[in-house]
């Protein structure tokens, strides 16, 4: 379903979502250290920890393959729409992998630092002296954003939309997904929180950008059918 541009008022709402998000990642900045200290330390509850490690597919491809595989399948009215699905998966997670490659921060559970108060932060593309390429694609330093976040949040947008009856449900599995990246020693907390700003903002830009939304319209609107040969009467029926 094509959606229509937003006003002033919407995109303001919508950029104090995303501010109030951001603000929530400062704050936690400080204890970052702290939280995933505690974290490594093996206190997540066996179960509750299996079910977050399962949710973490709700923000990788392979899971969202599944989905919208699912959805083609069992939900034939909304395959117009797994385009729109594809486009805010890939530019969230995109958007949150370019900044991991300019903005350097170590994982916590490699960072040698952490039981110390040093910081996780080592640099940027643009300020580093210099730096290789096995540096700039070394998965371990680059922690900021949470790309999972970012994608899972993008997916619960997009589901809540076509599905309003599961959008808690949708924003659950986000949340479980976001969890399981601090569990694992994957993410700082405040990674998580710019993470899903930055999934949040992406995804309202997509779905009331006039350009995308003109990109899409060759899948999303309902072609209609021609009868021919048919009389109106038959025509109502079908």
């Amino acid at each position: 379903m094509n959606q229509q541009p937003l006003g002033k008022t919407a995109w303001s709402q919508i950029a104090w979502v995303v501010g109030g998000l951001c603000f929530l990642g400062i704050l936690f900045l400080p204890f970052d250290l702290g939280i995933a200290r505690f974290m490594l330390q093996d206190v997540t509850p066996g179960e509750i920890r299996a079910i977050a490690y399962r949710a973490e597919v709700f923000g990788h491809g392979y899971g969202i393959l599944a989905m919208g595989i699912t959805i083609f399948l069992l939900d034939p009215k909304r395959r117009g729409g797994l385009p729109r699905l594809a486009l805010n998966c890939v530019a969230a997670g995109f958007s949150a992998n370019l900044i991991k490659l300019s903005v350097w921060r170590t994982r916590p559970r490699i960072f040698e630092g952490l039981e110390s108060e040093g910081s996780t932060f080592l640099g940027t593309i643009f300020t580093a002296s210099d730096w290789t390429w096995a540096q700039l694609i070394d998965s371990s330093q680059h922690s900021f954003p949470s790309a999972h976040t970012a994608t899972a949040v993008a997916v619960a947008i997009t589901l809540s939309k076509w599905y309003p009856a599961g959008r808690w449900w949708f924003a659950s599995l986000a949340l479980l997904c976001a969890f399981n990246r601090v569990d694992g020693g994957a993410h700082y907390v405040s990674d998580v929180c710019f993470g899903a700003a930055l999934g949040y903002g992406v995804t309202q830009f997509c779905y009331h950008s006039a350009k995308v939304n003109r990109f899409l319209a060759r899948w999303e609107t309902p072609q209609r059918e021609t009868f021919v040969g048919m009389t109106p009467e038959l025509r109502q029926v079908a």
